[in-house]
């Protein structure tokens, strides 16, 4: 199948009814904000391991020497893996809230409203 080519229709009629391809994007939201969250707490904490690859040059101003007026290297990974650690904690809740979010969604969606 070609992406992007997905002939638009609706799943009722009605003065209700949404494209079938808006409601499906919507649900792909909270898959997308899951894998955002759990491999962004991921990559934070193991910034470590990277960070060497970032180009550096005079003006480095990073996160960690915008807040707290520090250039200093380690500052900068040990700030960057407490995010990642602060990701990775808060992933469960945030998934669980995503997914119950989504279950009303769809339930909200699939309800008919006329009976």
């Amino acid at each position: 199948m070609i992406v992007g080519f997905i002939p638009h229709r609706t799943a009722h009629a009605g003065r209700d009814a949404q494209p079938v391809d808006q409601r499906r994007d919507r649900a792909l939201e909270a898959r997308d904000h899951v894998r955002l969250w759990t491999l962004g707490g991921i990559g934070e904490l193991l910034y470590a391991t990277w960070s060497w690859s970032l180009p550096r040059g005079q003006d480095n101003q990073g996160l960690v020497e915008l807040v707290f007026d520090t250039s200093s290297q380690a500052a900068d990974i040990g700030f960057n893996t407490a995010i990642g650690v602060f990701l990775l904690v808060t992933a469960v809740p945030v998934v669980r809230r995503l997914a119950a979010w989504q279950t009303r969604f769809a339930i909200a969606v699939l309800t008919d409203r006329a009976a």
